[in-house]
């Protein structure tokens, strides 16, 4: 140990450099503590006496830390077909109870980073966690999402030295969700609490067994949920919308389920429009919530492409000058929503 060091070598050293101090001629002194040659020679000379000591000296790496493991790439897929079966649940929560709106928004984004893990293309992954983590403080914290997020901060996904911050994410968001389950249930509609309650339970049980591929040797590689044509006990599944698969949204897909999701992405939208130009000051935010008003006063899809388009030219930072940053949030907001009004 440390303390073994101190006691029985120290000493020793302390009583040779001040026999060397004093016997030595004063340009050895001199050579000495400039090119460290005394170090180096003690260190060399003491070497076979202290290796026995370093195993015990030495913290071991952490039992979450682990280097070996599962490949990135199979670690990342794993993971997104665990937070997909979750995120399509959020939004079936958030269109049975009042007060799960944000957590539809939050499942859109989440779903939208994991289509991104299980296809591999998680250079777009971090951007999505970060908006379902700015999508609904007040249901799951913005905190609780930070193991996750981090976990693709790097040039390479998911290095083991984050990965038990990874699982310490999905036991916090899993914990947040227990807490308002009660709340979640209370404020869905009557024919839906059983539902909403059943959905609950399965997020909070996906989001807790993602959190143990992080754990060592206890890696597994659950089915594409994308491809099953029903979840057994569950409603039929969404299939991924827009997504960066290419995936096709089936002909049986229901309008009303289309609808809610369009509305779920649209806010989720504002939302992070909001939280931007907050930082930014009152303009941009009043900025921000003059393209709110005006959409709102548009019931049709044509009229709605016809303002989208124009307040893409209007809030472009060329055509602001003196107001290029304050208009950001707003211009990227409106770009948003013209495309997928677009591509709808």
């Amino acid at each position: 140990s440390y303390s073994m060091v101190a006691t029985n070598y120290l000493p020793v050293l302390a009583a040779f450099m001040a026999v060397l101090a004093t016997a030595s001629p004063r340009w050895i002194g001199r050579r000495v503590a400039k090119r460290g040659w005394l170090q180096a020679a003690l260190l060399v000379a003491l070497l076979p006496q202290l290796r026995p000591l370093l195993p015990a000296a030495l913290p071991r790496t952490s039992a979450f830390a682990v280097p070996s493991g599962p490949a990135a790439g199979a670690l990342v897929q794993a993971l997104g077909r665990e937070l997909w079966v979750a995120a399509d649940e959020m939004l079936n929560v958030g269109a049975w109870s009042s007060t799960g709106q944000a957590l539809g928004n939050i499942g859109i984004a989440m779903r939208n980073g994991a289509d991104y893990m299980c296809d591999g293309s998680w250079e777009h992954v971090q951007g999505e966690l970060e908006t379902a983590a700015a999508s609904g403080t007040y249901l799951l914290p913005t905190a609780d999402f930070q193991g996750l997020v981090d976990l693709f901060g790097y040039e390479q996904p998911a290095p083991s030295i984050e990965w038990n911050n990874a699982r310490t994410s999905l036991l916090r968001l899993a914990a947040q969700l227990d807490q308002r389950a009660a709340q979640l249930v209370d404020a869905a509609r009557p024919d839906k609490k059983e539902a909403t309650n059943l959905s609950v339970m399965v997020i909070c049980e996906r989001l807790r067994k993602a959190a143990t591929l992080f754990e060592p040797g206890k890696f597994y590689m659950p089915f594409d949920p994308r491809d099953n044509v029903a979840r057994q006990g569950r409603e039929r599944p969404r299939s991924p919308d827009s997504m960066p698969s290419g995936s096709q949204v089936p002909e049986e897909y229901s309008e009303t389920k289309s609808a809610e999701i369009r509305r779920f992405k649209e806010q989720a939208w504002m939302d992070e429009a909001v939280a931007s130009a907050t930082k930014l000051g009152l303009g941009a935010l009043s900025t921000v919530f003059s393209v709110q008003e005006e959409l709102e006063m548009v019931t049709d899809e044509s009229g709605k492409n016809t303002v989208l388009r124009r307040l893409v030219r209007d809030l472009h930072p060329d055509q602001n000058p003196g107001r290029e940053t304050e208009v950001i949030p707003a211009f990227q907001l409106v770009q948003k929503l013209r495309k997928y009004v677009q591509a709808a």
